[in-house]
């Protein structure tokens, strides 16, 4: 007798009235397929729950044989916890308990297989799985150190590591390699340079380019991951989806699984269809999902593999499964979701398999929409809106704040903090645009590039810094002269002088760096005031970067005290801050907890990344604190409020204006024909202009049905009330936005049913200007500082009680409970002035040296002790700056040129170059001396290594092969370019340690060698001459000489 009986008895022992559809997709036999289109709040983790305890109760299918795949973490605990809940319902014996079902995520299952069958194609099965920011990390250094020619693309770190990474992820995705993704390219080039036109195949041809360049980048990446022995999650799915096409790997499935539950299927990938149809295929599978909420074709869904999938998984007698449909929401009032299928009427029409939603809530719903003339207005509606719902009983917590992008959420966040209501930013982006987090952000853009000049702007026109327009622009002046650059028209120009100027720039060294210009103002007509601020922030600049070798969090924490962020957010009463820098460094450390070699490069492309471009990658969960949430739309997606704002709908802004990036003008977009689902995506029918007028308009048609399936995500996270609203004047538009499509369907959608908006603003007038640009003309600028007059009057009480002079203060302007408080901090400062004041003190090593820093410790360890202990900025060298290009000349000459951070450019330490004709005169002795015309091995060849517990990390400068007795080995040459042939072995008893314990050779195999360019001398050591590992480490150990803690 079978134990669950009948579905009345089902809905009995669950206590759930399931309706007649939801028993019918429950209830479902086993003889084939079957595809649930299941609607927003329609209970399909409920439903999938209930007909595995109906497969196990009534079909009598073992739990253990039944898998369960999900895309997150929280949904695969949730859907194996209310499994378990649902099998409670069935008596079992103690001692032979049921098993359980087998739930987790697609990634997971994929990575199962690597690590059971992975050797099968050679992939070894312990790889570690890394996350987005390791990837970041890596991807960095890849390029960084990448030595051969990039003719077609930029050179710029993080922008390239934004563009390999979307190239890696797609190839993986659609299982194309590299070089068919070349063969392909190589054709359009091919076809271009046979009939020179016209202009779209011309275009095409040059990103084809572009893309071939960037495919040897992923190859680079792909053989550095491969060394670590990690993967990333699209690794995991690309081989995941070729081991399952092997008949072993099916049958190991075939023999542990009878039933297999795909929950938001809609949201799978190429790779991920065909690694379940490869394993599945024939089986009873059922796959759940909901295509009006797939709003992940960007980041590599396949929108249409919900739709498709009972052609894609037919039975195994051939026949097509049965498909059920959940149009009942148990979520949302009936006026939410009748306004939410209202805007999805045109995605409707275009899909066969899904239908309109009807609400079984018992709840009563409002929908309103509203238009305001300008941004400030809305933000400013929004927030009473806000404060009105929890005036009238809602918990903050029930509450939310949904934006397409996050580019107001600075004033979003300023709004809530001025009427008191507690928030909660959910994900990095959002934390981005804050003003405490963006100064620390813009510091570090500085410390790692010198060119980062809207970083330098942003901290000059600040409140801490607060320059003028006018000491501005005579600071951009001065960058422009030491640069290089020219200013204004030159009429009378050579033809040399424009071709010179029209390549300014391409040479790192010639870019315009307002840094640079902080250290040497020049003599310009500038405020005094200016002068002071503009040294105050290069000494900043340059305190944090004496330290750019820490560990990332300790670097981001040194920026926040470098800003007296720590001090102003502890002295001033702005609600949230400090709890937004806390969480930044929280990111901070997550960041660099994936990586001992985490970079400050690889953190900035991280988090510029993160603000310009991530909508919802990365899975974040609200907390639970009573609190509103602020987030994109893609990040709500699977969750749930009574009430939902959702603003800045305005024209350009939802929908959005940017579509996906076209194969034919983006070189990171994977041609449409290689891709695995072409099929369903528009594509170029030739080339001519009427096709690619015709592609653009298709591709502007798919990606606003994508957009419209956000909008229904949006308004369907709403239970009882929504609010949609727009503006006209953005903050910098010269025209007005004015409502969007989605706006405008709703209003008058909420017109039939006799409903006003709250508020609807006139259009602007055709002569009008923006308000926003008019008040910011009227703006007195630099913005005036905060009023301190409070804190200056008991800073000049403080310093008159400390000259003996002043009168006791009757009541301290503190609250009496931070009294305790203050007095301990104040016990803390003593203590740390007494330490400060002593004649000697410990001084602990930075956990990184570079090599020059091991010569300087080697050479007088109090000096070096000194500089730990108050680190200096470093006064600016033009000589070094010749001593770069020297080496950046050697680069060029040796055909190899790796792309390296500012911190890392070679040839800084050279200073005895002191203008053109010494570098002239340099390079051709080079050209003319025993290296000029030999072939190196490799140039610029970075090491990092551990000696005595310490990592050390340097270049080395050229490595060329040799012969010795033994058989091959290299030479390690330094390159000198002083007039005194006085260099320190120690410095290449390094690099040979380094390069053979990089190459896994004997150290007596390598040798080293200076090379005085000047003299044409040229100093070699054998290996016997260099210090072998035990000696080196004999500096850095404890007790023999400079330890970890130096006398200072």
């Amino acid at each position: 007798m079978s134990l669950v009986r009948d579905a009345q008895h089902l809905r009995d022992l669950v206590g759930i009235p399931f309706s007649e559809p939801q028993v019918a997709a429950i209830t479902a036999g086993l003889d084939r397929p079957g595809a649930i289109i299941a609607g927003a709040g329609s209970g399909k983790t409920t439903v999938m729950a209930a007909r595995v305890l109906w497969l196990v109760g009534h079909l009598g299918v073992a739990p253990e044989r039944i898998l369960g795949l999900t895309f997150t973490n929280k949904a695969a605990a949730e859907l194996g916890q209310r499994i378990r809940a649902s099998l409670e319902h069935l008596p079992a014996d103690p001692g032979d308990p049921w098993g359980d079902v087998t739930a987790s995520t697609y990634h997971a299952f994929a990575g199962s297989l690597i690590t059971e069958h992975g050797l099968r194609l050679g992939i070894e099965p312990d790889l570690q799985v890394v996350t987005d920011a390791s990837r970041f990390q890596r991807m960095a250094r890849v390029i960084s150190a990448y030595d051969r020619e990039l003719r077609f693309i930029g050179t710029h770190v993080p922008t390239l590591v934004g563009q390999v990474m979307a190239l890696d992820s797609q190839l993986s995705e659609h299982l194309v390699s590299p070089e068919q993704l070349r063969q392909h390219d190589a054709a359009v080039v091919a076809e271009f340079e046979a009939v020179g036109k016209p202009a779209l195949l011309r275009d095409a041809a040059l990103t084809a380019l572009k893309r071939s360049e960037l495919s040897l980048l992923v190859e680079a990446y792909r053989v550095a991951k491969a060394a670590d022995g990690v993967m990333d999650f699209s690794d995991q799915m690309a081989w995941g989806a070729q081991l399952a096409q092997l008949p072993e790997v099916r049958a190991a499935m075939l023999e542990r699984y009878d039933v297999v539950l795909l929950d938001e299927y809609q949201d799978t990938s190429v790779a991920q269809r065909d690694l379940l149809q490869a394993l599945f295929s024939g089986l009873p599978v059922t796959a759940v999902g909901d295509p009006a909420q797939g709003i992940y074709g960007w980041r590599g869904a396949a929108t249409g593999n919900l739709e498709e999938f009972l052609d894609d998984f037919p039975a195994a007698d051939g026949s097509r499964g049965r498909q059920f449909a959940l149009v009942e929401t148990r979520r949302c009032a009936p006026e939410v979701i009748a306004a939410a299928n209202h805007l999805a009427q045109p995605f409707y029409a275009s899909s066969s398999v899904v239908s309109p939603l009807v609400s079984a809530a018992d709840l009563t719903g409002r929908v309103d929409v509203a238009l305001h003339r300008t941004v400030d207005e809305e933000i400013a509606a929004l927030v009473a809106g806000v404060v009105a719902e929890h005036d009238a009983g809602r918990p903050w917590a029930d509450i939310a704040v949904l934006v397409r992008v996050a580019r107001e959420n600075g004033e979003i966040v300023k709004a809530l903090r001025d009427a008191h209501v507690p928030f909660e930013i959910v994900g990095l982006a959002g934390l981005l645009v804050q003003p405490e987090v963006l100064d620390v952000v813009s510091l570090l853009e500085v410390v790692e590039d010198v060119t980062a000049n809207p970083a330098v702007l942003r901290l000059l026109a600040g409140p801490r810094w607060n320059v003028g327009p006018r000491d501005l622009a005579l600071l951009g002046r001065r960058a422009a002269t030491l640069s290089g650059r020219a200013h204004g028209a030159q009429d009378d120009a050579t033809l040399a002088e424009e071709l010179a100027r029209a390549v300014e720039g391409t040479d790192p060294t010639e870019v315009v760096s307002l840094a640079e210009a902080l250290d040497d103002p020049g003599d310009l007509p500038y405020d005094p005031r200016a002068l002071e601020r503009f040294a105050d922030l290069s000494r900043v600049v340059h305190r944090v970067r004496a330290h750019v070798g820490e560990p990332l969090l300790d670097l981001a924490r040194r920026a926040v005290r470098a800003l007296d962020l720590d001090v102003e957010l502890e002295a001033g009463d702005v609600e949230g801050a400090s709890d937004n820098l806390a969480t930044f460094l929280d990111a901070v450390a997550d960041y660099g907890a994936t990586d001992r070699y985490a970079s400050l490069t690889g953190l900035v492309t991280y988090l510029r990344a993160e603000s310009e471009f991530n909508e919802g990658m990365e899975v974040t969960t609200p907390s639970e604190a009573d609190s509103v949430k602020l987030l994109t739309i893609h990040r709500s997606k699977g969750l749930e409020w009574g009430a939902v704002f959702v603003p800045l709908v305005s024209s350009s802004v939802f929908p959005s204006g940017r579509g996906r990036p076209s194969w034919l003008t983006n070189g990171s977009a994977l041609p449409t024909s290689l891709r695995g689902d072409a099929a369903s995506l528009p594509d170029l029918a030739e080339w001519t202009p009427t096709a690619g007028k015709e592609l653009r308009a298709a591709s502007r048609e798919a990606d606003l049905l994508e957009e419209l399936r956000l909008g229904y995500v949006a308004y369907t996270r709403a239970k009882e009330h929504v609010v949609v609203s727009g503006h006209w004047w953005g903050r910098t538009q010269l025209k007005p936005l004015g409502p969007s499509d989605f706006l405008l369907t709703t209003r008058d959608w909420l017109a039939e049913q006799g409903i006003d908006p709250l508020h609807w603003a006139e259009p602007p007038a055709d002569d009008e200007t923006n308000p926003h640009l008019v008040l910011a003309d009227g703006i007195a600028w630099p913005v005036e500082p905060p009023a301190l007059d409070g804190r200056r009057a008991l800073a000049a009480e403080v310093l008159a009680a400390l000259d003996g002079g002043g009168t006791p203060v009757p009541e301290l302007p503190v609250p009496g409970d931070r009294v305790a408080e203050l007095s301990l901090e104040i016990d803390l400062l003593l203590a740390e002035a007494e330490a400060a004041q002593a004649e000697a003190r410990p001084v602990e090593l930075p956990s990184t040296l570079s090599a020059t820093a091991v010569l300087a410790l080697a050479q007088d360890e109090s000096s070096f002790a000194r500089t730990l202990a108050r680190p200096m900025p470093r006064q600016p060298s033009g000589a070094a700056r010749f001593g770069t290009r020297f080496h950046a000349w050697v680069e060029s000459h040796y055909g190899q040129r790796p792309l390296l951070e500012p911190t890392e450019l070679p040839g800084q330490g050279d200073v005895e170059l002191a203008d053109d004709a010494e570098l002239a005169d340099v390079i051709e002795r080079f050209e003319s001396g025993p290296y000029g015309h030999r072939t190196p091995h490799t140039i610029e060849a970075p090491f990092s290594m551990l000696l005595a517990g310490q990592q050390v990390v340097g270049r080395i400068d050229a490595v060329f092969a040799t012969t010795t007795p033994a058989g091959r080995g290299f030479e390690v040459v330094d390159w000198k370019t002083s007039r005194q042939a006085d260099a320190d072995p120690l410095q290449l008893s390094l690099y040979r340690l380094a390069w053979a314990e990089l190459q896994g050779l004997d150290p007596a195999l390598v040798s080293g060698a200076f090379y005085y360019v000047r003299l044409g001398t040229v100093v070699r050591y054998a290996p016997e001459d260099l210090l072998d590992r035990e000696a080196l480490e004999a500096l850095l150990a404890p007790g023999t000489g400079p330890g970890p803690n130096l006398a200072g």
